[in-house]
């Protein structure tokens, strides 16, 4: 990623990207898809295939494209007792039930430069 696009990613994702790494104390709403967030800003995406990583956790996964620059952002929600969730909707559902799952959630989101 070139230093000038690094800058607006940067700024981009201190406006946008507030989910990136945080705890979630509480059920909300307002916890913004991150695709909108990414559409809302000029970019265009598109659906990548779901990501398993090495410890076996699912990412939803699309690519976000805006002139040269395209990414590859991934996605999830889990709790502390391992239960984990691919989209907003589905962790939103699941927490306002109070049945499935209990606060404190990581809300992670990951965006990676492609070649």
């Amino acid at each position: 990623m070139s230093e000038q696009a690094e800058s607006r990613w940067s700024g981009f994702y201190k406006v946008c990207l507030l989910l990136a790494g945080v705890v979630l104390p509480a059920v909300s709403v307002s916890v913004e898809v991150t695709t909108d967030c990414f559409q809302g800003v000029g970019y265009e995406v598109s659906p990548l295939p779901m990501r398993v990583d090495e410890a076996g956790a699912r990412w939803s996964c699309f690519a976000a494209t805006r002139g040269e620059e395209r990414l590859r952002v991934c996605e999830r929600i889990y709790d502390e007792t391992g239960r984990s969730w691919t989209d907003v909707s589905a962790w939103y559902w699941a927490a306002a039930m109070g049945t499935q799952t209990r606060a404190p959630w990581w809300a992670v989101t990951e965006a990676k430069a492609e070649g």
